[in-house]
């Protein structure tokens, strides 16, 4: 497992922005205060610059946008908006949801939320709205560090709570201190550095968390999030993060990395030298191993030895 980085430098309000077309459409790294926007399945890039033209509109154009890379991120309108926006525009890993992990986070609540309240037949924006009063851990609420007060919602609270109240940034770069390292001890209990790949290294890659394993060759280094452009055999290149690849220690595509077949074809070879070494290799190919390598050597039953 890659250990988990997390970001030094606290950013200010909106001043990195996720997105997600799903139903969630923006989160404020900041605050978490999170938007949402009613998008069809077959969203077009238009549709997806006018939501965020107003969600901007609202609160101001952040400094980056992060996002999966889909269609919609990925068309010459969208690249030419965030040019004119002057929006720099930050793409994650397919299939690794910790390059992402405020987007992910702000998709499982918002789909919870909308769960529960189709069940309750009860009015997601009220949902909405009492998700951004609440605190989080050790942190003030959403509204809070986005507006410098809570907002009135339909639960009876006095006029004294909905006074603004400023949270200072010296304060609020403590507490998130605080949090990621106590994430960051319990995550990287078990875990370890992975090594750095560099160009023309012969790695293995997934096309996607299902399939089989296949060759590539790394052809660039995209960021220090551990991205990575990699080529397979077809020519063909994908996008990859660290931890879906691994090294490959022989540059001959032609040799899959199978220990059995060669060890297969050393036993083969010394047959043919040696029929003595021939019997022992059978007898010790017919032996049970455990994993370390230990042979397993069979009960001796008092029956057998009366037989």
């Amino acid at each position: 497992m890659e250990e988990m980085k997390v970001i030094v430098k606290v950013t200010k309000p909106t001043e990195w922005v996720n997105s997600v077309v799903v139903t969630v459409k923006s989160s404020d790294y900041y605050s978490k205060y999170i938007e949402i926007a009613l998008l069809n399945k077959n969203s077009t890039s238009q549709n997806v610059i006018t939501h965020l033209k107003s969600i901007f509109a609202r609160h101001g154009i952040p400094l980056s946008l992060v996002s999966d890379g889909g269609p919609p991120f990925q068309s010459i309108e969208f690249k030419k908006f965030m040019l004119e926006w002057d929006i720099e525009h930050i793409i994650t890993s397919p299939y690794h949801s910790q390059s992402n992990g405020q987007a992910e986070s702000s998709v499982k609540i918002i789909k919870h939320m909308l769960k529960k309240c189709k069940e309750n037949n009860s009015d997601p924006y009220i949902a909405l709205l009492q998700y951004r009063n609440t605190p989080k851990t050790n942190l003030p609420s959403p509204a809070q560090l986005l507006m410098s007060r809570n907002l009135r919602d339909n639960i009876p609270v006095s006029y004294k709570r909905l006074k603004p109240k400023v949270v200072t940034f010296k304060d609020y770069k403590e507490s998130v201190k605080k949090n990621n390292e106590n994430k960051t001890k319990y995550y990287d209990r078990n875990t370890k550095p992975l090594s750095l790949l560099h160009h023309n290294d012969h790695v293995y890659f997934k096309r996607n968390p299902k399939s089989n394993w296949e060759q590539a060759i790394v052809k660039q280094r995209l960021s220090n999030n551990g991205s990575y452009v990699v080529e397979d055999v077809n020519g063909v290149r994908y996008r990859r993060n660290r931890i879906h690849l691994r090294h490959k220690y022989s540059n001959n595509f032609t040799n899959p990395p199978m220990q059995s077949n060669s060890s297969q074809g050393r036993e083969e070879g010394d047959r043919q030298e040696s029929p003595r070494h021939q019997d022992s290799s059978s007898q010790k190919s017919s032996s049970i191993t455990t994993r370390s390598g230990r042979i397993v050597k069979p009960t001796r039953r008092l029956i057998d030895e009366i037989d």
